[in-house]
């Protein structure tokens, strides 16, 4: 939020001199604003006003009356939830501050009309030159599936009785550019959520011819255990989008992982996974409790060796490892680490291994996961990850409903 400089300092006011709401160009006439309806994402709305006393002169709104200013149904005056006072199972709400999503109405607007040319959001232009002049920037989400057309509202001063407002919903007043008409004024903006289109799995992932996630080969092959990353992505339009974070599903533990044996006859004996925050250089919640740690039987030869085959030199003995010490002597990072990519490793042996908790128990396998890949703009999308046929192959499904009104994109 920005003031602009009055004359009159802390002197109540009676009336507005300017009161309009715009989109980006002032002084607008009822633009739409393109929004996805994941109910992260915010389209920015404006609100400028200026104000004057009893007598005329312009005087500064104060943060009491600034506090007032808000949304509104343009049609029935009924005013949008403040976020801040309704954090959950809002359709709409609108705030005062960012919830830190990026609002790329381009990128919205293919969504919308992937055939149609849209208006999306301009540089700011310069507003007119009113002493006392206030402007806001309020940012509005929603996960409704229609038009909304909003307008704005301030409290007028008084000392009691039922609160008084002054708003821009007339809309029998003349008001082109927000100077209102006999003390009246008329501007909306109209919000048109849109649905992030239904994608195919195959947008998440480089898949080999087999169905698998693509393996890439990373670190060391020194020892009995390597690594290998796999690359999810979120593919639109020909764009990897940039990508906020990835979690585990909300009933889960923190993050995500899979870990079993390999089959009688496999090469790969076992096979652990780990993942990483788009960008980020080490792996989270590696480990995934209760997994704690590799029970390896001992070899003849140094223990880290990759020497197959040979016969362990007391039959029944075993050493501990844990993951993350293996991973990091293995390769230490995320190799292929990116903002518009998660990458999802698997640490493997070729000698037969127990998996153990913190208390030297034997822990399950894990075969299949859920896992959530947020992207800047707020679209959370839901996959799941397994193992194949053997443990050192990943295969990716999409896993949860479709956004609403979302038609799978076949591009």
């Amino acid at each position: 939020m920005s003031t602009g400089t009055s004359h009159a300092q802390a002197q109540s006011w009676a009336q507005l001199a300017l009161f309009r709401i715009y989109k980006n160009v002032f002084p607008d006439n009822e633009p739409t604003l393109h929004v996805f309806n994941n109910g992260r994402q915010q389209c920015e709305v404006r609100i400028v006003l200026s104000a004057l006393d009893n007598n005329g002169n312009s005087v500064d709104l104060s943060a009491a009356d600034i506090a007032t200013i808000e949304l509104i149904d343009y049609v029935t005056g009924e005013p949008l939830p403040r976020l801040e006072n309704h954090p959950a199972d809002l359709t709409w709400a609108f705030s005062s501050t960012s919830a830190g999503y990026v609002w790329d109405e381009a990128l919205v607007a293919v969504a919308t009309a992937p055939d149609s040319a849209i208006v999306v959001a301009a540089e700011p232009h310069p507003l007119p030159d009113a002493q006392g002049k206030t402007t806001l920037t309020f940012y509005v989400s929603t996960t409704s599936t229609k038009d909304r057309q909003l307008a704005a509202r301030i409290r007028l001063p008084s000392e009691g009785g039922s609160p008084q407002y002054i708003t821009t919903n007339t809309a029998s007043a003349q008001d082109p550019v927000g100077e209102g008409q006999g003390g009246r004024f008329n501007s909306s903006v109209i919000v048109h959520p849109t649905a992030f289109p239904s994608l195919p799995a195959s947008s998440y992932g480089d898949i080999t011819n087999e169905g698998y996630l693509t393996p890439v080969r990373v670190g060391s092959q020194d020892y009995f255990y390597w690594t290998r990353e796999h690359y999810l992505h979120v593919s639109y339009k020909g764009t990897l989008l940039h990508l906020k974070s990835v979690s585990g599903a909300p009933e889960q533990p923190p993050g995500f992982a899979i870990y079993a044996s390999g089959g009688v006859g496999d090469a790969v004996k076992w096979a652990i996974s780990y993942y990483g925050q788009p960008g980020a250089e080490k792996p989270e919640n590696f480990p995934l409790p209760p997994l704690a740690q590799l029970e390896v039987v001992s070899r003849a030869t140094h223990p880290e060796r990759n020497t197959q085959g040979e016969v362990p030199e007391n039959p029944g003995a075993a050493l501990l490892y844990k993951p993350l010490e293996m991973f990091d002597k293995c390769i230490g990072n995320l190799v292929g680490r990116a903002v518009d990519r998660v990458v999802v490793g698997l640490l493997m042996g070729n000698v037969a291994a127990r998996f153990l908790d913190k208390d030297k128990k034997s822990v399950a396998a894990i075969t299949r996961m859920t896992l959530h890949i947020m992207d800047v703009h707020g679209n959370d999308h839901q996959l799941s990850i397994a193992f194949a046929g053997k443990v050192n192959e990943l295969i990716l499904t999409k896993t949860g409903r479709a956004p609403r009104h979302a038609k799978e994109d076949k591009t």
